[in-house]
């Protein structure tokens, strides 16, 4: 009687305890958003930087330093596109 019910019961545990194995130790899955940080530049003609990080990614916030919108910086002294606020 105790062979009829361990048998299949322990191939059971086999199955089970293989399958929960794989999931239990396979890789998660990475990140796929880097978040691109850099200071953000004053609007003015030399571009000044600031120390607030800003995001490159799009969002519904500017980056903003008190009350200047912070810009990115290109090659020379052009600051042409707008930062936007890091969301977490």
């Amino acid at each position: 009687m105790k062979t009829r019910f361990l048998k299949p019961g322990l191939q059971l545990a086999t199955i089970l305890f293989a399958v929960v194995g794989a999931f239990a130790f396979s890789q998660a899955p990475e990140n796929d958003s880097v978040l691109t940080t850099e200071l953000g530049r004053l609007p003015n003609p030399q571009c000044t930087e600031t120390n607030v990080s800003c995001s490159v990614e799009e969002t519904a916030l500017p980056c903003k330093n008190s009350s200047n919108v912070t810009l990115r910086h290109f090659n020379g002294s052009s600051c042409p596109t707008q930062l936007y606020k890091i969301i977490p």
